[in-house]
């Protein structure tokens, strides 16, 4: 025998949520039996210019007023509840500030109204653009402000704070933006972690205090090449981002080269040492005499250390004999080996 199960239709519906706020909400519906097949309401409001709200439930106030929230099943029982929510304190915003420089503390967030913006020391000046809907906003004695109109504000402290009062927006509290600004070194940091490089620089040093280089401290900067110290052990996977031109300067396996390895990012040794192929004695030429201290190192007499052993393996097969010997003296005597004798190779000293 089969059984068909017919969904189970919702049989009451209530909003949750305080129906007095000062800010963004979350209401939720509670959809009876709890065996309803399709719990899922849709949302709607009364007055989209007080407030709106979206398919999760979340309500944002953009003035002081009052609405109705609606919440309807989806499910085909048509029940539909409702909610009256009164809004009471919201105060006139700044939809954005951007500045033509530095790096913000936060990202910017019009229900905010605290910032610190760091900025290069040899700052004089930054631009600031407003995004704002009626209403006016006014900063001190820079006066008024236009919607997307850019004003240059003189930086001649170390750390200055200007005021933007927003006012004159219709059911909507005064609101004052505290915008510090902060004179600071290139890299800006928080203990040991650098968190942003603000200069101009194309060719940097990471000081050795650093530890810790934070994800986009660098991004889309336009640098050539950087050397990491062996005290930075944390570069975060997007710390470079957007530096297509980089070269990483370190030392072996040291942090930085390990995370140049990862990411791809061409990279130098700093602690390689550069000798030429066959220059066993490490004088910077090569000579008959490279050849008897190959000898010499064969037979032990001599102590042999990375670079010259390096040096002297002439055929690259990790050993040094005889062979290797003959083919420095037929290269010193002009003859061709096939081998890069004379050519600078890098040694990393273990």
């Amino acid at each position: 025998m089969n059984f068909t199960v017919l969904p189970k239709l919702a049989e009451s519906l209530f909003i949750e949520g305080s129906g007095d706020i000062t800010d963004k909400m979350q209401y939720s519906a509670t959809v009876l039996p709890d065996y309803t097949t399709n719990k899922a309401v849709q949302w709607s409001i009364s007055d989209g210019s007080v407030a709106t709200i979206d398919q999760n439930g979340f309500l944002s106030p953009l003035k002081n007023g009052v609405v109705t929230i609606t919440a309807k099943t989806t499910d085909g029982s048509n029940l539909s509840c409702q909610k009256i929510v009164t809004i009471n304190g919201v105060k006139a915003k700044i939809n954005q500030i951007t500045l033509n420089t530095g790096y913000w503390n936060a990202p910017f967030d019009p229900q905010v109204l605290d910032y610190t913006i760091y900025v290069s020391k040899n700052v004089s000046s930054v631009n600031f653009t407003l995004n704002f809907t009626g209403g006016t906003v006014i900063c001190g004695t820079y006066g008024l402000f236009f919607n997307n109109v850019a004003k240059t504000i003189s930086i001649n402290q170390t750390s200055q704070t200007f005021e933007f009062v927003r006012s004159n927006v219709t059911d909507c509290l005064n609101a004052t933006y505290h915008i510090t600004i902060l004179k600071s070194e290139d890299f800006v940091t928080e203990g040991t972690t650098l968190t942003k490089y603000i200069g101009s620089g194309t060719e940097l040093t990471i000081p050795n205090t650093i530890t810790e280089i934070n994800d986009d401290a660098f991004s889309n900067i336009a640098i050539t090449k950087i050397t990491i110290p062996n005290t930075v052990t944390q570069l975060a996977t997007n710390a470079f981002r957007g530096c297509n031109h980089l070269v990483i300067y370190c030392n072996t396996n040291s942090a930085a080269h390990r995370f140049a390895q990862t990411n791809s990012i061409p990279f130098v040794l700093t602690d390689a040492v550069t000798v030429l192929l066959g220059d066993a004695n490490k004088d910077g030429t090569i000579s008959a005499y490279d050849a008897v201290v190959q000898l010499a190192l064969i037979a032990g007499t001599l102590p042999a250390d990375d670079v010259g052993k390096t040096a002297s393996d002439i055929n690259g097969d990790g050993t040094i004999t005889a062979y290797d010997a003959v083919l420095l003296l037929q290269y010193v005597a002009g003859i061709e080996t096939g081998f890069d004798i004379g050519k600078s190779i890098n040694v990393i000293p273990l």
